[in-house]
């Protein structure tokens, strides 16, 4: 978990916000408890998108087929708004880690998560759903075995298939190649991700079909063949799986787990609140002060109210004292610094990316997304310069500036075969 940022909602609908776990292209998922004390995971659609009919319809679907699926094999949907003016979606929280900051595992671990990805999967289909973005991200290793989630880009299968219309779905490196070029698509689909899945479980690469485990990729290479009729399906491969299940996780992994759940027991503080805290005391201890000494005629000191109804010192005061004419001066607290956050998220890669701020560049490489600078701004009126240019790779990239709880800049693009270097980006604050 990661703490709120300023813009970051505190509540949604009936839930408190308490800290962020994840960013993706469409939504930010939050960590929250409920009225009773529930934990929740809270995906909160991007402003940006809220107000666009086709993304709240893709929302809306996710919320069905999510609410169709929930249960054993994936969170279950507690409540959900996709009419708000932000669209929400509140899930049980499970303490996890996701197999893409896991991996790569043994070959035996492999065995056992593909068994019980098989059994997701089979429930999926049963209820009638291809999930359509089986990807490591999507993968949360539990202490009672993975569960899947994300039913963004799922589809509701009818006689067993489904048409995309013509738009791909899913993600780079993990689309069957129906879905990239947006045909039929059917549990068939699942089950060519579900290869790729397993290939980067063991060796940190979907494309790596060569797993070392001569059994395990006589199992994975099938599920990547180009025909859907040539994979093998579910039940197929439930058995064979099986056979070799039954190892447990690593211990890196079972304390990553246990450090997700006494995160939700003890999430980190919401540095708002702190803010609050030190107004609260400062208010207190100046008006504590001008009730002490304005009665030896030595000091007045006044706490104002700023326009959001926090106390605020006035400014510094100076008058000679009765007693020695000597000039007393109080000062107010140092104003919080104005802060500026480059945002970036998505699922590709990002061979490197360069922003600017004020002519303070930082350039990283072989970025791991999401990836978020945050820098201190001069205040008003001082005016602020920045730039974005970055160079990435097959999928979605999606960034924004963010200043005083304002978005100044979203944008991105998206690539489907080949690496880009979009124009650089500039603007002011």
């Amino acid at each position: 978990m990661r703490v709120l940022e300023r813009h970051d909602p505190r509540t949604i609908g009936s839930y408190r916000v308490l800290a962020r776990i994840s960013a993706g292209g469409l939504a930010m998922v939050y960590f929250g408890r409920s009225r009773t004390g529930r934990a929740v995971a809270l995906k909160a659609v991007h402003t940006e998108f809220a107000a666009d009919p086709g993304h709240r319809a893709r929302f809306r679907h996710e919320v069905n087929a999510a609410r169709a699926v929930g249960g054993r094999y994936s969170p279950g949907v507690l409540d959900a708004d996709p009419d708000a003016p932000i669209p929400w979606l509140a899930m049980e929280y499970v303490p996890s880690v996701t197999l893409r900051d896991a991996a790569p595992l043994p070959s035996p671990i492999v065995w056992t998560i593909g068994s019980g990805l098989v059994a997701a999967l089979a429930s999926i289909h049963q209820a009638g759903v291809a999930h359509l973005d089986v990807k490591p991200a999507n993968v949360l290793l539990t202490g009672d075995g993975p569960r899947l989630t994300d039913f963004g880009v799922a589809a509701v299968l009818r006689d067993g298939t489904a048409h995309l219309g013509g738009v791909p779905a899913g993600s780079a490196g993990y689309m069957a190649p129906e879905q990239a070029a947006g045909g039929w698509v059917s549990p068939a689909s699942d089950v060519f991700a579900l290869g790729a899945t397993l290939a980067f479980a063991l060796t940190g690469n979907p494309r790596d079909a060569d797993v070392g485990d001569d059994l395990l990729r006589a199992l994975i290479e099938p599920c990547l063949r180009v025909d859907p009729a040539a994979r093998p399906r579910l039940a197929d491969l439930a058995p064979a799986l099986a056979e070799f299940a039954g190892a447990r996780l690593p211990a890196t992994v079972t304390a990553a787990i246990a450090t997700s759940a006494r995160e939700a027991d003890n999430p980190p503080a919401d540095p708002l609140d702190g803010q609050a805290r030190r107004r609260i005391g400062r208010r207190a201890l100046l008006i504590g002060a001008g009730a002490l000494v304005a009665g030896a005629g030595a000091v007045t000191v006044v706490a104002t109210t700023a326009g959001d109804g926090t106390a605020q010192p006035a400014p510094p005061t100076t008058r000679a004292t009765p007693t020695s004419g000597t000039p007393v001066t109080t000062t107010s607290a140092k104003p919080e610094p104005r802060m500026v956050e480059f945002y970036v998220f998505g699922d590709a890669p990002v061979r490197e990316l360069t922003t600017t701020i004020n002519g303070d560049t930082v350039t990283v490489r072989n970025v791991r997304l999401p990836y978020r600078r945050l820098v201190e701004i001069p205040e008003w009126p001082t005016r602020s310069t920045y730039q974005i240019t970055y160079h990435q790779g097959i999928g979605q990239v999606t960034y924004k500036v963010i200043a005083d709880g304002r978005e100044y800049l979203s944008g991105g693009s998206s690539s489907t075969g080949s690496d880009l270097r979009p124009d650089p980006v500039d603007g002011i604050i």
